[in-house]
């Protein structure tokens, strides 16, 4: 239904800007899209469905020039973009063909200036393109409502066959305006800017549930993160870290930072985004464990000291901006090879004035381990906890990202019993 009803709009809209121009015309459009249906949906935890480029999770970049292509590559990222508003289709070529060389696949951009252009102009542009192997997923023209990008979005879908997938960047975090691009968008990529929008770092995970409650229905959730310099400043190497972490364990199937851009002349945080690419695709191996769609739900977590909850964040819920904090210690905990691995964020946050407390340290508990006494290996951090009765503390900073690996205690081998002459 909303697919018919999105696809008679777009040439409603079309037919409407032909004949009425100025504050007319706004009107007209801005009355057509708000009596669109808002529909709601039930929580589907999204890490059900994996998302993977080549083989990896996908850590991507904007704004990428090809003379970079080799760093990038070198680092673990796997899909990069190319800003440009009026791209064509040989420049498009160069891009796709340049990438291969590397094994980076492509978001590929899909020109804003030319939104208004025929069937026939982007039917060209898909036919020209859709069969390039570095090809990843298209890009349709971003901050687009539903409506104006349902006619191209749709064209893909009726014309190329290797079935790329679908997305742009959605700056909004209503569920009921995400809930429009059904059917319009395989992947939403929802990005969550705290500097930029005078956000505590909470403000990550508030901004993905949403878009996650929408799985799926829209089957995959990419958090787009900041790497660059405007509101509050530059996120620090430490807030990159939260992000990204946070991002995983809300349930993100993929990450994107804006944009290399900007970022490549801050050494300190381009840096701290390689460390992350390195132990998520490099030789850190985090990927199959993020993507395995095992999760050990049997673990406990307690905070023992320290702030229980984050500075509040806005969500949307029930139709309007709700104010709302989360406790402090996120995490998720996944199997992989027998192997049990719990991933963990502390996103308390000195933000007066939103808190009342001057220290952000939490101590948290971890219990009901698959194992009584033994040893969880910090990851990245060169350390080592006991555990005891099936659990152990730990201590987050502000912010702070820890990722345990608990193996479980092998049986000793039985010796035979030695015979004496």
């Amino acid at each position: 239904m909303i697919y018919n009803l999105l696809t008679i709009y777009s040439f409603i809209r079309k037919d409407v800007f032909l004949r009425i121009h100025n504050g007319t015309k706004i009107k007209i459009l801005i009355f057509i899209y708000l009596s669109l249906p808002a529909i709601m949906f039930e929580n589907s935890h999204a890490q059900s469905y994996p998302l993977s480029v080549n083989g990896k999770y996908p850590l991507g970049l904007y704004s990428v020039p090809p003379s970079s292509f080799a760093e990038i590559a070198a680092a673990g990222f796997n899909i990069i973009h190319q800003y440009s508003s009026r791209q064509n289709i040989d420049d498009a070529i160069k891009y796709l063909s340049e990438s291969k060389v590397y094994n980076l696949k492509v978001l590929q951009n899909m020109p804003s200036a030319y939104i208004n252009e025929s069937d026939t102009f982007w039917l060209n542009w898909i036919n020209s393109l859709k069969n390039y192997e570095s090809l990843e997923w298209w890009y349709l023209p971003e901050e687009e409502s539903a409506t104006n990008i349902a006619p191209i979005s749709y064209l893909i879908k009726a014309n190329d066959e290797i079935e790329h997938l679908r997305t742009t960047y959605l700056p909004w975090n209503s569920e009921t305006t995400m809930s429009r691009y059904i059917n319009v968008l395989d992947i939403l990529m929802i990005g969550s800017y705290p500097e930029h929008y005078h956000e505590p770092r909470a403000n990550v995970m508030s901004w993905l549930i949403n878009g996650l409650n929408l799985t799926p229905k829209i089957p995959y959730i990419v958090s787009v993160i900041p790497s660059f310099n405007e509101g509050a400043g530059w996120p620090s190497p430490q807030d990159v870290r939260c992000d990204a972490y946070t991002s995983i364990i809300s349930g993100a199937h993929g990450i994107f930072w804006f944009s290399y851009y900007y970022v490549r002349d801050n050494h300190q945080v381009w840096q701290e985004m390689k460390n992350i690419a390195n132990e998520i695709n490099g030789s850190g191996n985090l990927a199959p464990i993020i993507m395995s769609p095992h999760f050990d739900e049997s673990i406990t977590s307690t905070i023992i000291s320290g702030p229980k909850l984050t500075p509040y964040t806005y969500i949307w819920e029930d139709g309007g901006d709700v104010n709302k904090s989360f406790n402090s210690i996120q995490w998720i905990a996944k199997i992989f090879n027998g192997i049990t691995y719990i991933f963990a964020v502390n996103l308390a946050q000195v933000y007066p004035p939103r808190t009342d407390y001057t220290d952000a340290t939490v101590v948290n508990r971890f219990g009901n381990l698959n194992i009584a006494q033994g040893k969880a290996e910090v990851l990245f951090e060169d350390r080592i906890i006991s555990i005891n009765d099936k659990s152990f503390e730990d201590t987050f900073n502000e912010l702070e990202v820890h990722i345990y690996k608990i193996a479980p205690k092998l049986p000793s081998t039985p010796t035979s019993p030695r015979v004496e002459d």
